[in-house]
């Protein structure tokens, strides 16, 4: 039971995308007890769909359509390229949506979809990595104005997968969101290196004047997901995998392990989009407009790329 909203009658949520991300939301939305009612699933592929849907003891729906029709909350998890057209019908239908990370391919269908929404009808993004037990542990730790710079780094296995976009829009999206998220600030895109597909580096600044670097690569034989903060007095070192978060005094030298959450990231993110929907914000969930503002960085890192690489040959020449 979500604290709050004991007398509010459940909600009703269907997943469009049984992939991974649909599997992971229909396990977690189900097990929030007497909140929500997951109604079912539905994917294109409707074997997959069957199979998790006998798993979770829901519908498999034949129709995107009646997915739509049987929710107050739509959750898209189908592939990037998608996003805005699912989520546009379940706009139009009169539900609230959550688009899995990106919220679009495009920043253009990102605000087209904003625009859609109302105070009835929300738009929520999937950038989990706010409710890692790190991020909110320093998000409630340090304040936006004491941070002077953030380093983030991702690095993915090497296990064959689909790549449906480059690096930035699949992976870097989610660092880029958390550099906004944690200085509470506009950001804007100072420099990008790397080939775009697989790797990249970007060097970023705060409208606070704080500096952040993410890197990015999805060919490596491990995974690492780490962040490190400075601030003044403290340094702060974060594993997101484990997860850890150590703070060491810049003044006394002195380190000590911070005390984390324990609750699932997914799990935390879909109690706090049910809170917003009733109304008993504010909470951290990613919104339309956050996603719509990490899509445009996104492309502004990728015209950056692209004008870098454009240089180095006119240089060559």
């Amino acid at each position: 039971m979500i604290e709050g909203l004991r007398e509010s009658p459940r909600v009703r949520v269907a997943v469009v995308g049984t992939g991974v991300m649909g599997r992971l939301h229909a396990r977690v939305l189900q097990g929030l007890g007497h909140d929500v009612e997951l109604t079912g699933v539905y994917d294109a592929n409707r074997a997959v769909s069957a199979e998790v849907a006998a798993l979770r003891g829901v519908k498999s729906f034949a129709r995107e359509a009646d997915a739509i029709a049987n929710a107050d909350l739509l959750i898209v998890a189908t592939p990037i390229s998608a996003h805005a057209s699912t989520a546009r019908r379940a706009l139009d239908a009169g539900l609230s949506v959550f688009v899995e990370k990106p919220l679009c391919a495009r920043a253009d269908d990102a605000l087209a979809l904003v625009r859609a929404t109302c105070p009835r009808r929300h738009l929520f993004v999937g950038h989990s990595e706010r409710f890692n037990p790190v991020v909110r542990a320093l998000r409630s730790l340090v304040a936006p104005f004491e941070i002077r710079s953030v380093d983030l780094r991702r690095v993915a296995s090497s296990a064959p997968r689909a790549r449906e976009h480059g690096v930035i829009l699949s992976l870097a999206v989610h660092d880029l969101d958390l550099v906004s998220f944690l200085t509470r600030s506009p950001i804007e895109v100072v420099h990008a290196a790397g080939t775009g597909d697989d790797s990249v580096r970007l060097a970023l600044r705060s409208s606070h004047g704080a500096s952040a670097r993410i890197f990015v690569d999805r060919t490596a034989g491990v995974r690492e997901r780490a962040i490190e903060i400075l601030t003044d007095r403290d340094a702060f070192s974060g594993n997101l995998l484990v997860p850890r978060l150590t703070r060491t005094s810049r003044v006394t030298g002195r380190s000590e392990d911070v005390p984390l959450p324990v609750e699932e990231a997914l799990v935390a993110q879909a109690v706090a989009m049910v809170r917003a929907l009733r109304g008993l914000g504010p909470t951290d969930i990613a919104t339309g407009a956050d996603g719509a503002s990490v899509l445009h960085l996104a492309e502004r890192a990728i015209d950056e790329l692209g004008s870098g690489a454009a240089a180095h040959v006119s240089a060559a020449s």
